[in-house]
């Protein structure tokens, strides 16, 4: 009796089972060596000694918090300038560093600092209930809380009052948005990337199975794989391309002025200079100027020297 179509089953499972161990395989060493400090001009040991170096300035400044608070915000805002040397030098992102940071300038009175790496931490980890908690308290103390960066309720009345083609692609869109941020909200990025990797090569070798026609899957099993991919991987790329499309940034300078143009001798667009801390999109750069754009929908420029981008500059 002849065995052979019994067990091809079986050997075609243990195959696809092989081909998701090494995805996974690779997909954990990718991650780990991703999470290695790209050194540049400076070596490993120098950057554990000034982690540590800002790890004894941080705590000093506990110690003198109670008796000399002028000499404790100055220790904090040391450590937070060793941390932020070891991210910019070692090229580290890293969500419990920028956390780190974030806690010292705050401690050292800096807010816009604070609010900077607060959002740089939940740019790497959106789901951290205490850097979540922690930024809503910074915005609260600078006084921005009110024109945090986050969907302008006049764009979104206007796209829900937009009618035909237009307003229905603008509702499809929300929904995604939505559910791509609720889903990378609950589920870490390594998650999403393993379970569609997975996904992918199952589908794949499914299909190929078929083609050659060693095995006929049914097409409900390659349609549920096939879903399982879109929807592991779909978020991710949504959030990557929002991630690159929006630039966001900070105001660190204090009476920043916000002008009609790029130039000084436009007029100021506000009674006031804009608070330190308020966190604005960039929309546009020209020479020394950036076009800002509030929450709630309104633009002006500014010079760039008075911002501190989300996102850090690459290391040279």
């Amino acid at each position: 009796m002849n065995h052979s179509k019994f067990n091809h089953p079986l050997r075609i499972a243990r195959t696809l089972a092989l081909l998701c161990v090494v995805c996974v395989v690779a997909l954990q060493t990718r991650s780990a060596r991703a999470s290695e400090p790209h050194v540049v001009g400076i070596s490993q040991q120098a950057l554990e000694q000034l982690f540590q170096s800002g790890n004894e300035k941080f705590r000093a400044g506990l110690e003198l918090q109670r008796t000399d608070r002028p000499a404790a915000e100055a220790k904090f805002r040391e450590a937070a300038g060793a941390w932020r040397e070891v991210a910019r030098a070692g090229g580290i992102r890293n969500a419990k560093l920028e956390t780190n940071i974030a806690n010292a300038s705050l401690f050292a009175g800096d807010l816009p600092a604070a609010i900077v790496a607060y959002r740089r931490a939940l740019a790497i980890d959106p789901t951290d209930r205490d850097v979540l908690a922690a930024l809503a308290s910074a915005r609260k103390s600078a006084g921005t809380e009110a024109l945090a960066l986050g969907q302008s309720m006049q764009k979104t009345d206007a796209a829900a009052t937009t009618g035909g083609l237009r307003g229905t692609l603008s509702g499809i869109g929300r929904v995604i948005g939505s559910a791509s941020g609720i889903a990378t909200g609950v589920l870490t990025s390594r998650v999403l990337l393993a379970a569609g990797s997975i996904a992918y090569v199952l589908f794949f070798g499914l299909v190929c199975l078929r083609v050659l026609g060693r095995w006929r899957a049914p097409w409900s099993l390659v349609a549920a794989v096939a879903a399982v991919c879109v929807a592991s991987l779909a978020p991710l790329i949504m959030r990557e391309s929002v991630e690159r499309n929006a630039t966001e940034a900070v105001v660190i300078a204090t009476n920043a002025v916000a002008r009609n143009g790029p130039a000084d001798l436009y007029d100021p667009v506000f009674q006031e200079p804009l608070r330190a801390g308020l966190e604005v999109g960039v929309d546009e750069r020209r020479g020394g100027w950036s076009k800002i754009r509030l929450r709630d929908g309104r633009t002006a420029w500014v010079r760039s020297e008075v911002l501190e981008l989300v996102t850090p500059p690459t290391a040279d």
